[in-house]
């Protein structure tokens, strides 16, 4: 078993469905299939959307937020990345303009984000 087919299994325990994402169809002999998606994974992980809905939320700009959280929300599930509970809780904070609550779940978002980037980043030879 290859480094990449590891990662793939640690990501399928973690919470990633790959099976839901378009790169279900991936086979063992296509390494640069998998390791385009282990990438493409890493940078959506790695982006300043998180960073940029922590700061509307701050600011009270509610529609930002929103559009940032949608965007997230689609980009997750392309990538077969779900976030459980969480995704649905920030949509409901931010519909009813709770920020103390939308800053609490995305702290257990970041810190989710966290783990499965270290994962990432202990196989970096592959995503650069």
């Amino acid at each position: 078993m290859n480094q990449t087919q590891k990662i793939i299994e640690e990501l399928s325990r973690l919470g990633v469905d790959l099976l839901s994402s378009p790169y279900k169809e991936i086979q063992e002999s296509e390494a640069d299939r998998r390791d385009y998606y282990l990438s493409e994974l890493y940078h959506f992980l790695k982006s300043y959307d998180f960073m940029r809905f922590g700061q509307a939320v701050n600011r009270g700009q509610w529609e930002a937020a929103y559009m940032i959280l949608r965007r997230m929300e689609q980009r997750s599930a392309e990538l077969g990345f779900h976030w459980g509970r969480s995704m649905t809780g920030l949509k409901h904070a931010v519909r009813q303009k709770n920020a103390q609550e939308a800053k609490q779940i995305l702290t257990t978002m970041i810190a989710k984000r966290v783990q499965f980037m270290t994962l990432l980043q202990s196989y970096a030879e592959i995503l650069d």
